[in-house]
């Protein structure tokens, strides 16, 4: 259901344990890697925003693990190619929403470090956000046992419901 859906689906995996049901969204939180995918979900996320007169969280999140390590020659750490990686990619996000159709909202930046899918989580969990949007790929077979599925891992991971735009 995550993967493949034909519209854009929500995934809730308990009710809301700070009111014991959904009352409406405050936070919406918006995963960006900056692909037409993102651009995809953050056009369903501001609209959900304008809906609910609520505010839009867009998160990015650096990885710093370079992959494979063999390869490199003592660079292990995007941050050690790119020193000032959160600055651009600040920079990068706001030109991104500035750039996005749909409504205009409230609307906060923020870029964090480490593995995508427990930081989203993360995220989620300590600035109480209330919803999760981020695109999927909609990959199947070989490519989905080899790449996995972040968006599945959130759905995992996540205090709260994830809305998963399919874009493939």
């Amino acid at each position: 259901v995550a993967r493949t859906p034909p519209c854009p689906s929500i995934t809730v995996r308990k009710p809301d344990s700070r009111t014991g049901q959904a009352e409406g969204f405050n936070e919406i939180l918006v995963q960006i890697v900056f692909s037409e995918h993102s651009r995809t979900a953050l056009h369903h996320a501001k609209e959900l925003a304008a809906m609910y007169h609520t505010r839009l969280d867009l998160l990015h999140v650096v990885e710093e693990q370079m992959h494979p390590a063999f390869y490199n020659t003592g660079v292990f750490s995007i941050t050690d190619l790119i020193p000032d990686v959160d600055v651009k990619a600040l920079a990068e996000l706001k030109t991104f929403y500035n750039k996005s159709e749909g409504p205009v909202c409230g609307v906060q930046f923020h870029v964090c470090h480490g593995r995508v899918p427990k930081e989203i989580a993360h995220f989620a969990e300590q600035n109480d956000s209330d919803l999760i949007v981020m695109s999927t790929h909609g990959l199947t077979g070989l490519e989905h046992v080899l790449l996995g599925s972040v968006t599945e891992k959130v759905i995992r991971l996540s205090p709260v419901p994830v809305i998963s735009v399919t874009t493939k």
